[in-house]
């Protein structure tokens, strides 16, 4: 599934005109905040020792790769070979 471009950065925009901050605090704001108000410590952001889960997409919203617990899930577009239980 993509997520055009004007969505995904309007709604980055969009919180960061209402909070008047700028977009790198919006996406902490959409990140590692919500990760602390569940009670998780090793999430919402990329720092070692923390679950790495992350999804990279391209500039158009295409999601190129899935990282899953640091583990590779997804690679363009496709389940890897170390995704399962």
């Amino acid at each position: 599934a993509t997520l055009g471009r004007e969505a995904r950065s309007s709604t980055f925009e969009k919180l960061a005109r209402f909070a008047d901050i700028p977009w790198t605090r919006a996406a902490i704001a959409a990140s590692r905040t919500p990760a602390r108000l569940i009670g998780t410590s090793d999430r919402g952001e990329l720092r070692i020792g923390h679950t790495a889960n992350l999804v990279l997409c391209t500039a158009d919203g295409e999601v190129q790769r899935v990282v899953v617990d640091g583990r590779l899930a997804v690679a363009n577009g496709s389940l890897t070979a170390s995704t399962g239980p």
